[in-house]
C-alpha cells in the first residue's frame, strides 16, 4: 500500500509540474495578436504545440470539433503574424476551426468555457470578440462575406485587409461556388485562404476535389524561384499593357495563357480571375508567413492554397487513421486513447434507430437511396453506406443538390430517403417546394438536430415544423419514440403520393417498452391517445414533447387534475376529429412542441379550433421567437417551459384562469 501511494504522489507531483510548465509556457503570455508578433519566428512551432496541448484537453472535456481545429494550428499562426487583425478582417468559413484563433486574441484565459453554459462559443461570434466578425456556423457563405467587404471597404475609401478561410469541404456548396465565380469577376483586393485537408465531416467528394488533389501531387515546381519569376513577369505584363491597345493585349492574355497552363497548377483559379499561390505546406510556418506577405503585395483577389492534415498531432484523429470522422465534432472523450466517453446507461440516438430500419427497409426494396450532404455520421447513415454503397449518395456539402438529385431519383422509379440535419436542410426549402411538393414526387426526408441542440444558434433545428407545414403536398411527422422512428420510416416509404418528412431531436431514444402491433399502426393524419386521466385538461403534444407531457399528466393527477394527452404523430395533416373530440370534452387544451411557436404546431391547433367554431381556452407551448446560444438542450428546454413541469404548471394555471 505504501509503494501504492508514493506512486500517486509522484504522478500528482508530475502533473503539477506539467501543468505549472503549462502555465510558463508561451501561450498563456499571449494576449493579443500583437504578442504574436513578438515572439522569434523559431519560438513560433513551441507555440502550436503548446496550443494543441491546449486544444485535446479543453476539447476532450468539454465536446467539439477537435480534428479541423488541430488542422489549422499553424496556418492560425501565421495568419495573425503577418495580419493585423482586428484592422484586417481574418474570416473563418463555418468557424468550426476557429479556436486557435479564439486563443491568439484573448481568450485564452475563457477558453476551459468553450461551448459551456454561458461559455465561448464554439464558432466566431462578433458579440465575443472585435477580432470575429461574423456569427458563424454553416458552410460555404465566407467567400460572399468577404466580397461585400471588400466592396465595402474600396467605397468608403478604408485601407485594411480581407482573409477568407474556407475548408476544401466547404467549397463544394453552391453558395462558396457561387462566390467563387463572382469574386474573380469583381477584382476586388481581398485573399482567399483554401485550407485543403481532403476531408469535410469524412473526405471531400466531387470533381474540384479531384482537381485539388492533383494540383497537391503535381506542383512541385512552385518552390523554384524561375517558377515565380516567370509568372510574376507575365502578370505584370498584363497589369500594365493598355486595354485599348486591343491587338496587343490579346497577344498578352494569350502568351498568359499558354505559359500558366504549364507554370501554373492553379490555372481554374487564375481563369476565374484569382492570383494563384500554393499549393503549400499548411504546417511550414515560415512557408505560410512568406506566402501571405507575397499575397498582400498582390492586386485583386488572391488564392492561397494550403495543404493541412486534419487532426493533425493527434494519431487517431488524423485523417489518414480518421476516413469517416468520429473525431470531426464530438463529445467527451479520452485524450490519450481517443475513445468516447458515453454517459452509463445511454440510450442509442434517434437517428441510429432511423438508420438501423432504413437498411432493414432497404434489403427488402432495392429502389431505396439513402443521400446526405457530408453528413453520414450526423444523420446514421454510415452503416447504410457500408451495407449498400452503390445506392448511398454524398453531394458534399450542398444540400440543393441533395434534394434536388432525389427529385430525379423519384423521377425514375427510386424511392429517395434525404437524411439532412433540420438546421441545414432550410438552405434548400426552395428545391423541396419546387422540384420536390409541386411535381408531388415520393421523396422522404429525415431530419435529424430537430428542436434544440448542445450548440449555438446556427445549429438549432426549431424551424422545420413551420416550413414543412406551408409546402403543399408535404406529409408532416415526428415520433414520440424509437419504435414509431421505425414505423413512421416505414408508412413514409409506403407512401408513394406525394413527399413526407419525419423529425426527431439529437437526443437520446426514451427505451420504452415495444407497443403492440396496433399502437404503432400509423395511418394518415391519425394521432393518439395516450394517457385518459380525465377531462379537466387536454395536452395535445408532438414528437420530443409527449413522453414529457405524460410526465406532467402524472404531476397533474397526484393534484387531483386529470389529463388526457394526445400522441398527435402527424404535423400535417393534422387530425382534426381527435383534436375536436378532446377539445369539446376537456374544455381546455394545451399545445407542446419542441419547434417555433410562431407557425407551428400549436398555431396548426389553433386553426383547427377556429376552423370548428371551438372557443376554448388554449396555451401554446413551445420555443419562442428568438435565438438560442450553445448550452445543455435539457436545461434550454426547461428555461422555456418545454419540462415535465413546465408543461404541468402550465395546465394548472390554464385550469385555475
Amino acid at each position: 500500500m505504501k509503494g501504492k501511494d508514493q506512486n500517486q504522489q509522484n504522478q500528482a507531483k508530475a502533473q503539477k509540474h506539467t501543468e505549472s510548465k503549462a502555465v510558463e509556457g508561451l501561450l498563456p503570455k499571449i494576449k493579443s495578436p500583437e504578442d504574436v508578433k513578438k515572439l522569434p519566428i523559431g519560438e513560433l512551432p513551441k507555440l502550436a504545440s503548446e496550443i494543441r496541448e491546449v486544444l485535446l484537453k479543453t476539447i476532450s472535456k468539454n465536446g467539439g470539433h477537435l480534428s479541423p481545429n488541430m488542422g489549422t494550428v499553424e496556418l492560425t499562426i501565421a495568419l495573425h503574424r503577418v495580419f493585423n487583425s482586428p484592422r484586417d478582417k481574418i474570416l473563418f468559413d463555418t468557424g468550426h476551426q476557429s479556436y486557435t484563433h479564439k486563443l491568439l486574441t484573448g481568450r485564452y484565459d475563457k477558453f476551459h468555457t468553450l461551448r459551456q453554459p454561458g461559455g465561448i462559443s464554439g464558432f466566431t461570434d462578433p458579440r465575443e470578440s472585435e477580432h470575429d466578425h461574423f456569427i458563424t456556423g454553416h458552410a460555404s457563405p465566407v467567400i460572399c462575406q468577404a466580397i461585400g467587404m471588400a466592396i465595402a471597404r474600396d467605397e468608403r475609401r478604408e485601407d485594411y485587409e480581407i482573409v477568407a478561410v474556407i475548408g476544401d469541404g466547404a467549397l463544394t456548396g453552391g453558395v462558396a461556388l457561387e462566390g467563387l465565380n463572382y469574386g474573380g469577376y469583381a477584382g476586388k483586393k481581398f485573399i482567399l485562404v483554401l485550407n485543403d485537408n481532403r476531408m469535410s465531416y469524412e473526405e471531400t467528394v466531387g470533381g474540384l476535389q479531384a482537381y485539388n488533389n492533383r494540383l497537391s501531387f503535381g506542383n512541385r515546381i512552385f518552390e523554384s524561384p524561375i517558377y515565380h519569376q516567370v509568372r510574376g513577369d507575365i502578370h505584370l505584363l498584363m497589369d500594365n499593357v493598355p486595354r485599348e491597345r486591343e491587338e496587343l493585349h490579346a497577344a498578352v492574355r494569350r502568351l498568359r495563357e499558354a505559359a500558366l497552363s504549364v507554370l501554373t497548377p492553379g490555372i481554374v483559379f487564375e481563369e476565374l480571375g484569382y492570383r494563384y499561390l500554393g499549393p503549400i505546406d499548411g504546417h511550414n510556418i515560415p512557408l505560410l508567413i512568406e506566402t501571405f506577405q507575397r499575397a498582400k503585395l498582390m492586386k485583386g483577389p488572391v488564392l492561397v492554397h494550403v495543404i493541412t492534415t486534419k487532426g493533425k498531432g493527434v494519431p487517431f484523429a488524423e485523417s489518414s487513421s480518421d476516413k469517416h470522422g468520429k473525431y470531426h465534432g464530438l463529445g467527451k472523450f479520452d485524450p490519450e486513447s481517443g475513445e468516447i466517453i458515453k454517459n452509463p446507461g445511454a440510450l442509442p440516438l434517434y437517428f441510429e434507430a432511423f438508420g438501423n430500419k432504413l437498411i432493414e427497409l432497404a434489403r427488402k426494396d432495392k429502389r431505396i437511396y439513402a443521400l446526405t450532404a457530408a453528413m453520414p455520421i450526423g444523420s446514421g447513415l454510415l452503416p447504410f453506406s457500408k451495407e449498400f454503397p452503390e445506392r448511398f449518395i454524398d453531394v458534399g456539402i450542398a444540400e440543393q443538390s441533395e434534394v434536388t438529385i432525389a427529385s430525379g431519383l423519384a423521377k425514375g422509379g427510386m424511392r429517395p430517403v434525404v437524411a439532412v440535419h433540420s438546421s441545414f436542410l432550410k438552405r434548400a426549402i426552395d428545391e423541396v417546394i419546387y422540384e420536390i411538393a409541386l411535381q408531388n414526387l415520393p421523396v422522404v426526408f429525415a431530419l435529424n438536430n430537430s428542436g434544440l441542440v448542445d450548440d449555438n444558434a446556427t445549429q438549432q433545428g426549431p424551424f422545420d415544423i413551420v416550413y414543412m407545414r406551408m409546402v403543399p403536398n408535404m406529409v408532416a411527422m415526428a415520433p414520440a419514440n424509437e419504435h414509431e422512428v421505425e414505423a413512421m420510416l416505414e408508412f413514409a416509404l409506403s407512401w408513394e403520393k406525394g413527399p413526407s418528412s419525419i423529425r426527431y431531436p439529437k437526443a437520446s431514444i426514451t427505451g420504452l417498452p415495444k407497443p403492440t402491433p396496433d399502437d404503432l399502426k400509423i395511418e394518415l393524419g391519425k394521432g393518439k391517445i395516450e394517457v385518459e386521466y380525465g377531462e379537466d385538461v387536454a395536452i395535445i403534444a408532438i414528437g420530443s414533447m409527449v413522453n414529457d407531457a405524460i410526465k406532467a399528466a402524472e404531476m397533474l393527477k397526484s393534484k387531483g387534475i386529470n389529463a388526457t394527452v394526445v400522441n398527435a404523430r402527424f404535423i400535417k395533416p393534422l387530425d382534426e376529429e381527435l383534436i375536436v373530440d378532446v377539445a369539446s370534452r376537456c374544455g381546455r387544451v394545451v399545445t407542446v412542441e419542441e419547434g417555433h411557436a410562431l407557425g407551428g404546431f400549436g398555431s396548426g391547433v389553433l386553426e383547427v379550433l377556429a376552423h370548428n367554431n371551438l372557443q376554448v381556452p388554449t396555451k401554446v407551448l413551445a420555443i419562442p421567437d428568438r435565438f438560442f446560444d450553445h448550452g445543455k438542450r435539457a436545461d434550454m428546454l426547461k428555461s422555456i417551459g418545454l419540462s415535465p413541469e413546465g408543461i404541468a404548471d402550465a395546465a394548472e394555471r390554464l385550469i385555475k384562469g
